[in-house]
């Protein structure tokens, strides 16, 4: 593994010394960029964590010094130890065995960040904005997921599942995105990210659940316990395959099936294609007796208030909802 892997220089010589030493390559390529997942390049390159290297199959970190400030070497030698082979131009480092197992890691550059999960779980988002009537997407690994319409400061929050091993490239664009190059006496109005954070919560994935109409519940996770007269996060990712502009809702019944709180939202227009995370926030009443309580959700048309069914194995129609399970209401 070469670092400082962004450079496109760094990947030309490490072309020559792995192949002259008959090693396979992690990345590389001379007149393009490499097609590596560029968020297992920025993490295994920030962390240096000899687990993720040892998951990798990395063996060897070579650091090239005509390309690094000192910044990469310092952090070679602190999480690897001191090189096996240093000169003018390069220090190559054994990856050691770890201590401990892969954890969750995250580097933010700009308005990107990425993750890695050693398990299943969600990522939590959550930044500050500040704009003026500026449209921001997020985008999971380059599909949009979530859409803001940011006028003045507005703080955001977005639930991202990740899979077990997996390296996630989470990042926030503005709709349209500003010119790489314009005239300098235009302007282009942007959008100040402020207080991004990046929190991972294990959890067991759910099964994908398809609904009609091209609509498929991908992830979903919710609290085991809640306390009455507070808010029961639920966190929902969907995907859709045709274009929709309905109303999705969230469900809190009793043992009697009897509806006891909600929380039945538009999604905007959604396109083709994309996903949403979504943190849906149910209020609990006050007086909501303890006990077991089921939480479901599904999709309806407006103004007709026709459900979306479920469909299970042969496109059967089931089920107008999905049961995402239950949660205990203490007082």
């Amino acid at each position: 593994f070469d670092i400082p892997a962004d450079n496109l220089l760094v990947d030309k010589e490490a072309m020559f010394l792995q192949t002259a030493h008959d090693q396979p390559l992690i990345s590389g390529q001379v007149a393009r960029r490499s097609p590596v997942d560029p968020a297992k390049v920025a993490i295994l390159q920030a962390a240096l964590d000899p687990a993720l290297l040892n998951a990798a199959q990395i063996g060897v970190v070579i650091v090239h010094r005509a390309y690094d400030d000192g910044t990469l070497e310092t952090r070679a030698r602190r999480q690897l130890g001191d090189p096996f082979y240093e000169d003018d131009d390069y220090a190559a480092f054994d990856v050691p065995a770890p201590d401990a197992p892969p954890a969750f890691t995250s580097v933010t550059e700009d308005a990107t960040s990425y993750a890695y999960a050693p398990q299943n779980g969600w990522i939590d988002l959550q930044a500050h904005l500040t704009g003026d009537d500026r449209a921001v997407n997020l985008l999971i690994d380059g599909v949009v997921a979530q859409r803001w319409q940011i006028s003045g400061e507005t703080d955001v929050e977005a639930p991202v599942p990740i899979k077990a091993s997996a390296f996630q490239t989470i990042t926030l664009a503005l709709d349209p995105a500003c010119p790489e190059h314009f005239d300098a006496a235009l302007k282009c109005d942007s959008v100040t990210i402020s207080d991004l954070s990046i929190q991972f919560t294990p959890a067991e994935a759910v099964d994908p659940v398809r609904f009609e109409q091209g609509i498929t519940l991908i992830n979903a996770h919710l609290s085991a316990t809640a306390q009455a007269g507070d808010m029961l996060p639920v966190w929902l990712a969907w995907q859709f395959d045709q274009p929709r502009d309905d109303v999705r809702f969230v469900h809190v019944t009793d043992a009697t099936g009897e509806l006891v709180a909600q929380q039945d939202n538009p999604l905007r227009a959604v396109n083709a294609g994309e996903t949403r995370a979504e943190s849906v926030g149910i209020a609990l009443p006050d007086d909501l007796p303890a006990g077991d309580y089921t939480v479901s959700a599904g999709w309806y048309t407006y103004p007709a208030i026709t459900n979306f069914c479920v469909l299970s194995e042969g496109d059967v129609c089931g089920e107008n909802a999905v049961t995402l399970g239950t949660v205990q209401v203490r007082r």
